[in-house]
């Protein structure tokens, strides 16, 4: 689950990725927090900084890519997606 909201009070979305054990990428905020306390399969970032996700999901996927370069982003991302293994 990539759950980027800010600005929410509760998520429900993150919630129920836990209760499935789902791999989550939530926004580094107090309410995530709350939700996702000791819970192993979290990864926050920060929501204004897309770099910040993409390299989260390289590592959590551990695939053996190294950024370089962020200029052609959709091409980056499309690369991460063929070889995620939640698809």
């Amino acid at each position: 689950l990539i759950f980027p909201s800010y600005i929410e009070t509760f998520g429900l979305p993150l919630l129920e990725a836990r209760l499935h054990k789902g791999i989550i990428f939530a926004a580094d905020t107090k309410f995530a927090k709350e939700i996702l306390i000791d819970y192993p399969n979290t990864h926050y970032f920060n929501t204004f900084k897309s770099e910040e996700l993409l390299k989260l999901i390289i590592k959590s996927s551990n695939l053996n890519y190294q950024l370089q370069s962020l200029h052609q982003p959709w091409e980056q991302v499309h690369l991460i997606y063929r070889k995620f293994p939640y698809r």
